[in-house]
């Protein structure tokens, strides 16, 4: 309901991008005219890289492209301009993961469970407010 209002409010269009070089990846970011991007780190796509090659391409972060790297918190925060990041709460899920593979270990019965890890926005320097 909050991602139908928020849309209503400010259009959204999602595009997915799955790609491990660089350059296809800004020619993908260059063609489809996207103003912000997700970026997670198993894409197999070197960040830092990626960054380097936009701005050589004349976008300017944030103030054309909005950034924000998914689950490197280290790598987000350590950036020459720290990037904002979505994370998860890992300690959980390896303190569930490590219950249930001890319970299976020692044959105690284990239910099929969902976790679901709530996410964590922290906004860094390279996302602005759309105007």
């Amino acid at each position: 309901m909050g991602y139908e209002r928020a849309g209503a409010l400010n259009p959204v269009e999602l595009r997915y991008f799955e790609m491990e070089h660089t350059q296809e990846a800004v020619a993908a970011i260059q063609e489809s005219r996207v103003t912000a991007i997700i970026v997670g780190t198993q894409s197999g796509l070197s960040i830092p890289e990626l960054l380097r090659a936009i701005q050589w391409q004349g976008k300017r972060i944030p103030e054309d492209l909005s950034v924000v790297c998914l689950e490197d918190e280290a790598l987000a925060e350590n950036m020459l301009r720290p990037l904002t990041s979505i994370t998860f709460d890992i300690n959980t899920a390896a303190d569930w993961a490590a219950k249930t593979l001890i319970n299976k270990l020692e044959g105690r019965q284990t239910d099929v469970e969902q976790v679901i890890l709530p996410p964590k926005l922290i906004v860094r320097d390279s996302t602005i407010p759309q105007s």
